[in-house]
């Protein structure tokens, strides 16, 4: 698994080369500074680890607090009494306080804000007696120039720290200061082991393996990577994450955007089908409803046509029936003036006596005998006049009655009875003012007697 570094320059690293083998080992932090940013710890922290942060400073000091909940955090500065010390920071950059009152100065001195503030001061020994420590993994000393003043406030022959890593350049300089305080460490039966430019390495001696360890530089073969460089890695990939994220989101939404435009697109041919069927339906009931009225028309049309051969027809029966009825009327008329049609009346008048007759039997006398009375007489009144009307049926029946004295002489007192009628004309019908009283009585009798 890849080492992650959060020191400033790789200490961590080379630490853990040396420690790694150590579970829940225990280090001392002297200028802790950000519980993770440069931190020499935070790794170790990370894997298990713990032990006591020295940070004089209130706001590193509550990040210790926050972030480092299993560690013992103490705002407090390290030094060779206890008692209290005036601590000098800039604001304007992390990691330079100082208790010099020459590097103070000197920051000055570069036109740089400095404040000053007292803080408690305690021996490192002191702390470890009163937090009960025993063993020490390493121990990590960054005070900006008060090195020495740290190193004498521990009992090295008590308490006995496996490697000690100290800043060894004066504050932000390449110029080293070691030669003040190295002569203790040596002293106190500790080795050099490593210079990475800005800490010097030492091991104690019982743990001398540990010093051929430490005197590399880190390699490819640390497989580490820098905070910064993870971190950047970090915000790539969820960058790249997020591109994806939003990519994916994008091709999501374009392919909502394509479904709802498909489903619109679909909506508006379902619509414009429906519009086209119903289009379609209307034209057919229009062109269904026309075909109808055509044939309704055109059977209109044929019955007028039959109903107006019907009346043609009808009205060539009318005429056919008036042509009949004048052709009955003339020939009736012909009937009516013909010489057999006159000569006939009397049988005619004789046969509708005998009918009278024969209904009488059927009756009393007196009232049978008036009912053929009548029709005799007006026979013998018809028969008379046809004779009288008619010269030629007259000299017949002269001849006749020549014969007959007697009966001559009978019929000629009855006729004197009878009144001569004019030669009727042929062909031209009788108007009845133009006869006489007896003629036109005579006339009514016809009349009567042929209905």
């Amino acid at each position: 698994m890849t080492f992650i570094s959060y020191a400033q320059n790789a200490e961590d690293v080379i630490l853990w080369r040396a420690l790694k083998h150590i579970d829940n080992g225990f280090y001392i932090d002297v200028g802790a500074n950000d519980p993770e940013d440069d931190s020499v710890t935070k790794a170790f922290y990370d894997r298990g680890w713990h032990g006591i942060n020295i940070e004089p400073l209130y706001q590193h000091h509550v990040c210790l607090q926050i972030y480092r909940s299993r560690d013992i955090n103490l705002q407090i500065a390290a030094g060779d009494q206890n008692g209290a010390l005036t601590l000098y920071d800039v604001p304007s950059v992390r990691g330079w306080a100082t208790s010099d009152p020459e590097v103070a100065e000197n920051y000055r001195q570069q036109g740089l804000e400095v404040t000053a503030a007292t803080v408690p001061v305690r021996r490192l020994d002191s702390l470890c007696a009163e937090f009960g420590v025993t063993d020490i993994h390493f121990l990590k000393i960054d005070v900006e120039g008060f090195e020495a003043q740290v190193l004498q406030g521990m009992n090295f022959e008590q308490w006995r720290p496996w490697i000690l890593i100290i800043e060894a350049t004066r504050p932000n300089s390449q110029d080293s200061q070691h030669q003040s305080w190295e002569p203790e460490v040596l002293a106190n039966r500790y080795q050099y082991a490593y210079n990475d430019g800005l800490n010097r390495y030492y091991v104690a001696q019982e743990h001398g393996a540990l010093a051929a360890v430490l005197a590399q530089q880190p390699s490819v073969f640390d497989d580490y990577q820098f905070i910064g460089y993870h971190r950047a890695q970090q915000a790539l990939q969820q960058a790249e994450q997020q591109l994806a994220r939003i990519q994916a989101e994008r091709e999501h939404s374009q392919q909502q955007q394509q479904q709802r435009e498909q489903q619109q697109q679909q909506q508006q041919d379902e619509h414009q089908r429906q519009r086209q069927q119903q289009q379609q339906q209307w034209e057919q009931q229009q062109q269904q409803q026309q075909d109808e009225h055509q044939r309704q028309r055109q059977q209109q049309q044929q019955q007028m046509a039959k109903l107006q051969a019907q009346v043609h027809a009808l009205q060539e029966q009318l005429l056919s029936s008036q042509q009949q009825v004048l052709n009955l009327e003339q020939q009736l008329t012909v009937v009516s003036a013909s010489l057999s049609w006159r000569l006939t009346r009397p049988l005619r008048e004789l046969n509708y006596c005998l009918k009278k007759v024969r209904q009488g039997l059927h009756l009393p006398a007196a009232h049978a005998l008036n009912s053929v009375k009548q029709p005799l007489k007006n026979t013998r009144i018809a028969a008379g006049r046809t004779l009288i009307s008619h010269a030629r049926q007259s000299r017949i029946v002269n001849t006749l009655l020549s014969r007959y004295p007697a009966l001559d002489k009978l019929a000629r007192s009855r006729a004197r009875q009878w009144v001569s009628l004019p030669q009727p004309v042929q062909n031209q019908p009788m108007r009845l003012d133009q006869l006489t009283p007896v003629a036109r009585t005579i006339y009514q009798d016809i009349q009567r007697l042929s209905h």
